[in-house]
């Protein structure tokens, strides 16, 4: 296959998943600060941390 292919096809695969996990991370946002009862501050630390580890991963 073309390099150039290959670099689209995982390019478009990256911004689909990137998307995806916007979308989840925000329909589970509020729900989960308020089941915790979190301060603004502390949950947004929390999601930073789990987004930045489900990079790595």
């Amino acid at each position: 296959m073309n390099k150039i292919l290959i670099w689209s096809i995982t390019a478009a695969l990256a911004g689909f998943l990137f998307g995806f996990d916007t979308v989840v991370i925000s329909g589970a946002d509020k729900k989960l600060q308020l089941l915790w009862g979190s301060s603004d501050v502390f949950h947004g630390m929390v999601v930073m941390a789990m987004a930045l580890w489900g990079t790595v991963i």
